[in-house]
C-alpha cells in the first residue's frame, strides 16, 4: 500500500507539472501537508518546490506540522530543501501566535504518541 501511494503521488506530480502555480497548489497542498511520509513529501518537492510555502487554514506550514506530529524524517527533507524559506518559515506564527520553536515544546500529538504502546515507552519517545 506504501509503494502505491508513492507511485500514485509519482503520476500525479508529473501531471501537475504541467498546470499553473494556483491549479498545481489546490491539487498538491493537503497531500503536502498532511502527507507525514518523506518519500511523499520529496516527490511534491521535487516537482513543485513553491510546495514548501503551503500554509493550512490555522496558518500552520509543513514545518509546524512535522513538529507537532513528530515526523522525523519529514522536517530532514523539507530541512534540506527549504533554503532562503527556512528562517521565515519557522519563526512565522500560526493562528495561535505559536511559531515552530513553541511547537517543539509542546507535547507531542495524541496520534504519534499512540504508535507506542504502554505511558513508559510514550515518555521514552517524548525524551529521544
Amino acid at each position: 500500500m506504501h509503494h502505491q501511494a508513492i507511485h500514485l503521488v509519482k503520476r500525479i506530480c508529473r501531471e501537475v507539472i504541467g498546470l499553473d502555480n494556483t491549479k498545481a497548489s489546490s491539487i498538491l497542498r493537503l497531500p503536502f501537508l498532511l502527507a507525514g511520509i518523506h518519500e511523499i513529501v520529496k516527490e511534491i518537492l521535487d516537482s513543485f518546490p513553491d510546495a514548501i510555502t503551503f500554509i493550512d487554514e490555522e496558518n500552520h506550514t509543513a514545518f509546524h506540522l512535522t513538529v507537532m506530529y513528530r515526523h522525523e524524517k519529514v522536517f530532514k527533507v523539507m530541512h534540506q530543501r527549504s533554503g532562503q524559506y527556512k528562517l521565515l518559515l519557522s519563526l512565522l506564527p500560526d493562528n495561535d501566535r505559536n511559531n515552530m520553536l513553541h511547537l517543539v515544546g509542546y507535547k507531542a500529538r495524541q496520534q504519534r504518541l499512540d504508535f507506542s504502546s504502554g505511558a513508559v515507552l510514550q515518555m521514552q519517545r517524548e525524551l529521544q
